[in-house]
């Protein structure tokens, strides 16, 4: 299939074969990748990419299940993706210690922000009544005062509840942004599928560079964009 060209790769010793674009193409046609491997990355890339609409609809076409390496998280992200912020507050704490959250105040906040909006959501009112004397302990840091006062204020008086679609998206949203920081934490390794894919890809483009010239691929044109309607 490849024609020796007078080229010596000075590592190897080895007269370097070209393999010409046509030939590459037609090699690359015999190559089989499982449909469940490819609805996977195309899962992953959406819940990483935070278009959770996307990826509802997607999973329901082709029943993909979206699953994150370890139990825990895959716990904590079910949980919160059905808005069960206490829950999911309770199991990070007994699973990770309180320092997970402790040191993470910003990300600690939204929760508890969450689970307060939820439970007017539910239009649970008793138990958004004892929650709030402890929610209202993140007003005394000043990066947190206003939001709070806000959010009990809009508890308590009536002002119109979020949108079931809002409350989806912001479910999908912090379940991926808690998973992440559980990642660093557990010595996981931030990113998603499909850049692991792109990064395994070029290493083997790079070694088989070293013996074989062929067209390589544009790693860095970047994800396609979508077209407009």
């Amino acid at each position: 299939m490849g024609r020796e060209i007078p080229q010596v790769n000075s590592e190897y010793g080895l007269n370097k074969k070209e393999i010409t674009e046509y030939d590459w193409n037609e090699m690359l046609k015999k190559g089989k990748i499982k449909k469940e491997d490819m609805n996977m990355l195309v899962m992953d890339f959406l819940v990483n990419n935070e278009l959770p609409h996307i990826a509802e609809a997607f999973r329901k076409e082709t029943g993909c299940q979206y699953v994150y390496p370890h139990e825990l998280q895959t716990d904590v992200y079910d949980l919160l993706f059905e808005r069960q912020y206490d829950e999911a507050i309770n199991l990070l704490n007994e699973k990770l210690g309180l320092s997970f959250l402790k040191e993470r105040r910003l990300l600690h906040f939204r929760l508890e922000k969450q689970k307060m909006i939820e439970l007017r959501y539910k239009r649970n009112f008793k138990d958004a009544w004892y929650f709030t004397p402890k929610f209202l302990m993140w007003a005394d840091d000043i990066n947190f005062r206003e939001d709070s006062f806000n959010t009990v204020f809009e508890l308590f008086t009536g002002a119109p509840v979020s949108s079931q679609r809002l409350e989806f998206l912001r479910s999908y949203s912090y379940a991926n942004r808690v998973v992440e920081e559980m990642k660093i934490f557990q010595g996981g390794i931030q990113g998603n599928l499909l850049d692991g894919v792109v990064k395994g890809l070029r290493m083997v483009q790079d070694e088989l560079n070293l013996v074989v010239t062929f067209p390589n691929f544009n790693f860095d044109s970047g994800y396609p964009e979508a077209h407009p309607h």
